[in-house]
């Protein structure tokens, strides 16, 4: 059986309309969907970053909305998945309609769980206010990212996202390995304690 504060446990009581459970699945996540863009080098011409974010929650939504535990999967794979194909889905899409080609986004999962593909993200199942949501969220990022932040936090955020070790992400920025460490816990601390606050707002 799932801890009460599980992922597993929490998708089954947002899924059931409890709030709290949803904004404590987006706080707990917030950090994967900006890993995601950095590290799986979803950028281009045709796509913002703030675009980008955007659609990164709108697939961390679709996948609480639509996870089903039963079928095998964690759902920390099931919305990391999500995630990056909801972004590159609509990198694909925007080029396609400026004739253009997407060379720099990540390719989408083949190796996910087939037992899950039927309930893989649809994100038209979202409702008006999800998707409200979701620009809400991808604008409190930004305007976290930008104002939250110190340099040093920001650089090493960078830097884990992409995919650098701690002593790699050390020797760039001049520092020890142990003040990477505590920039990264500075950053995920602060970010969970704005989109908690996030989230009693919207609601």
């Amino acid at each position: 059986m799932a801890r009460p504060d599980s992922d597993e446990a929490l998708v089954a009581r947002a899924q059931a309309g409890d709030l709290q459970a949803e904004r404590e699945l987006v706080s707990r996540y917030t950090f994967l969907v900006v890993t995601i863009i950095n590290r799986e080098g979803l950028f281009s011409p045709i796509g913002t970053r703030d675009d980008l974010m955007q659609h990164g929650y709108i697939g961390l939504l679709a996948a609480i909305r639509t996870y089903r535990g039963g079928l095998g999967s964690l759902f920390r794979t099931y919305a990391s998945t999500c995630i990056r194909n909801e972004m590159v889905s609509a990198l694909r899409s925007e080029s396609s309609k400026k004739h253009g080609t997407l060379t720099s986004a990540a390719s989408i999962d083949d190796d996910v769980e087939s037992r899950n593909a039927p309930f893989m993200i649809d994100s038209s199942e979202l409702t008006p206010e999800e998707w409200v949501l979701a620009s809400e969220y991808s604008k409190r990022l930004k305007a976290f990212i930008e104002g939250d932040l110190t340099e040093r936090e920001r650089s090493v955020l960078r830097g884990y996202a992409r995919g650098y070790s701690y002593s790699e992400i050390a020797l760039q920025l001049g520092i020890t390995s142990k003040a990477v460490d505590g920039a990264i816990q500075r950053v995920r601390s602060k970010m969970s304690a704005v989109f908690d606050e996030t989230g009693s707002e919207i609601y």
